[in-house]
């Protein structure tokens, strides 16, 4: 009886044992957080194989007409927002479309006449467009926004023919007053521009950066001598803004 007691206490044992090598495994955890702050850049970087705007020497600006810095689209833009301009140049001896037409050909091959912008970030922003006119002649003047993804010389976006942003000046009247309403037409034109376009690099465009943009140029002279002789300038500025309003 002894005997068997013991060999009972035994199994027992063993299998007590057994059981705590069968119980369910412990585990623990712990959350790792990580915050990516918005980040969004833009900066100009021209090459060398453009003009910039307006870098045509072979016609100089002097006779009156449209002055296209580069691309048909901006030509459809342009002579859109001055719908009665080619009209005005005609009036004063110009073929129609004449002198728009030989400006802006030559920006059309290699060199063309634009400058070139890039934007990056990482999450949605605002590209604004804007400009100081206050040494620029007092001629109707537009700056244009334009890009295309299905180029081959640039990382774009869109279309050539969608104005991005397109900005404006306000021009003063001129003594010769027959030109004064079209003046104004270009006035009421450029307070309905719209100058800000979207990207969306939180989703769209996340990994794509940076994009690739095109200013391009335009103006319009209805008369030779309605401005002086001289060099003049301008200041085009090109805000990013996240979503939250923060500039860069």
């Amino acid at each position: 009886m002894k005997k068997l007691l013991v060999m009972v206490l035994a199994m027992l044992l063993v299998m007590g044992v057994s059981a705590v090598g069968l119980a369910a495994d412990a585990e623990a955890d712990v959350d790792v957080m990580v915050t990516v702050d918005p980040y969004y850049d833009v900066w100009f970087d021209t090459p060398g194989s453009y003009k910039g705007l307006f870098g045509n020497t072979m016609h100089p600006i002097g006779q009156p007409g449209i002055y296209i810095s580069d691309g048909q689209a901006t030509v459809n833009s342009v002579t859109g927002i001055w719908s009665n301009a080619i009209a005005a140049a005609v009036n004063s001896g110009v073929t129609s479309g004449q002198v728009y037409q030989d400006y802006f050909d030559e920006g059309q091959l290699g060199d063309p006449q634009v400058e070139l912008f890039k934007v990056d970030a990482n999450t949605i922003v605002d590209v604004t467009l804007s400009a100081d006119f206050t040494g620029w002649m007092n001629a109707p003047t537009l700056f244009r926004v334009s890009s295309d993804d299905d180029n081959n010389y640039i990382n774009g976006y869109g279309d050539w023919a969608t104005d991005l942003a397109v900005v404006g000046n306000t021009v003063n009247p001129v003594f010769n007053g027959d030109y004064n309403d079209l003046l104004n037409e270009h006035n009421m034109a450029v307070e309905g521009l719209d100058d800000t376009f979207t990207l969306d690099f939180a989703e769209e465009l996340l990994c794509h950066g940076p994009i690739d943009f095109h200013l391009n140029g335009a103006l319009w002279m209805p008369k030779a001598s309605q401005v002086a002789a001289g060099d003049y300038e301008a200041t085009v500025i090109v805000t990013v803004a996240a979503a939250n309003g923060q500039d860069s």
